[in-house]
């Protein structure tokens, strides 16, 4: 985390969170099936954590608690539970709306859903912060991006990542 750019949000989703999800799955497996309080508590803490620990992030000024956050689950084709988490608001792309948890601890997968930017076809005008983009990172660190969304919305979110998970 020594990039003078790197947000808070961005190393919260795509360093942290991914990290404790995909190389410790049991231990956030037992945090989330402790109930979405339980979760929102969890998040809250490691954001604040983060925060106070890495000075050289940027974006820091919003506080951070339990309610900033918003936990789901459905169950997906293959009775595995998909864990969908709301997270604040993102400010720049790359940063995340939701994450997106298959919770299943020998083969977890980690998607996002992601602020963008998208270049209008008519006028050649890249349009700052206008799309939405869907994207997974793999336990060998790859990140491989499966398009964009429409709308932003969780169930549409749950339904493309379960389209993913049948066609791989």
């Amino acid at each position: 985390m020594e990039n003078k750019d790197l947000t808070l949000r961005y190393a919260f989703v795509h360093i942290a969170l991914k990290g404790i999800v995909l190389k410790d799955t049991e231990t956030f497996i037992k945090i989330a099936q402790g109930g979405p309080d339980n979760l929102k508590g969890f998040l809250s803490f490691m954001w604040n954590d983060i925060k106070e620990k890495n000075t050289n992030l940027t974006e820091c000024e919003d506080v951070i608690n339990e309610e900033s956050f918003d936990v789901s689950v459905s169950d997906l084709f293959n009775d595995e539970k998909l864990l969908i988490v709301k997270l604040p608001e993102p400010k720049n792309p790359s940063e995340a709306f939701y994450i997106g948890v298959t919770l299943n601890e020998e083969d977890a997968k980690f998607f996002t859903l992601e602020l963008g930017d998208k270049t209008n076809i008519e006028t050649g005008q890249v349009e700052k912060n206008s799309a939405y983009y869907i994207g997974k990172w793999e336990k060998d660190g790859s990140h491989v991006n499966f398009g964009k969304l429409s709308e932003m919305r969780p169930g549409l979110f749950a339904g493309k990542i379960e389209g993913i998970l049948k066609n791989n």
